[in-house]
């Protein structure tokens, strides 16, 4: 349990021990907590093979090509169990993408706003919140990020970030974002205001 979430209280106690009062404390809760530090932290080396449990992070600051990432989201990929965590579309500059698989389930959904597209009177005014969007923040891409975290069992590291490599924008489609607009792209979520 604390490979999963460090902060975690374990009170190990019988029915008659127990008061109420110590469960209901939200002190340990905080949801501008970032994502997926639970992830990061059962990610140490393990040995690779056919049977090996592979656990990776995938982090980028370029934006994916939609139908690119599209694809590779449709490829049968043996040995792949969850993959979770953020992304970004260059056709959808604003929307936070979500990713969700877990076996044969995969999902991609919008979750929210990039924190860049925003309205800064609209930002939690809080010293969490701005010491996380100092941590985070990037001069050209904000708070915009590739955070995908993977678990597969023999799935070769290298080859998988190689294959999410070719999703991003090439420096040529960096260089003109007047033109990511016109990419065909296949995830259609609702649009949203800041």
């Amino acid at each position: 349990m604390l490979a999963l979430n460090p902060d975690v209280q374990i009170v190990l106690a019988d029915s008659t021990e127990l008061s109420i009062a110590s469960l209901q404390s939200t002190d340990l809760f905080d949801l501008n907590a970032p994502k997926h530090r639970a992830m990061r932290n059962v990610l140490e080396p393990t040995p690779e093979g056919p049977s090996a449990i592979v656990r990776l992070s995938y982090q980028a600051r370029r934006p994916f090509h939609p139908s690119r990432l599209h694809r590779v989201l449709h490829e049968e990929r043996e040995g792949l169990l969850r993959v979770t965590g953020t992304f970004w579309v260059a056709t959808q500059p604003d929307l936070v993408g979500s990713m969700d698989w877990a076996g044969g389930s995969r999902e991609t959904s919008c979750s929210g706003m990039w924190w860049v597209s925003v309205p800064e009177s609209e930002h939690p005014n809080s010293l969490d919140f701005g010491q996380y969007i100092q941590e985070i923040w990037h001069p050209e891409f904000g708070d915009r990020l590739q955070d995908l975290w993977i678990v597969g069992v023999g799935i070769d590291r290298e080859a998988f970030r190689r294959r999410l490599d070719q999703c991003l924008l090439s420096t040529a489609e960096l260089a003109d974002p007047t033109q990511w607009t016109q990419m065909k792209d296949p995830f259609q979520w609702p649009k949203m205001r800041a």
